[in-house]
């Protein structure tokens, strides 16, 4: 199982049409509580290439705010959060 499988419920994931693998892993470490540095650092991307894909999810999912577009994704399902760490 790859991590994006790992994060999102197997009954979201035709929800998440429109949404690209980097931003769904972005919106994830957003949810986590991460900023935009650690989850670059965590996958190996600049911090501005982070906020661009969390700008694009929010976007796409029409969203306001970063916690709005955490909030509407795991509402419908497209990500979940594992309480297990």
């Amino acid at each position: 199982m790859n991590f994006l499988q790992s994060i999102i419920p197997s009954h979201g994931r035709k929800a998440i049409e429109g949404l690209s693998p980097h931003q769904l892993t972005a919106l994830v470490y957003v949810a986590e509580g991460y900023t935009d540095q650690e989850t670059g650092k965590a996958i190996n991307r600049g911090k501005d290439t982070i906020s661009s894909h969390v700008k694009s999810a929010m976007a796409k999912l029409g969203a306001k705010t970063r916690s709005h577009a955490v909030a509407i994704a795991l509402s419908k399902g497209i990500i979940s959060l594992n309480p297990c760490k």
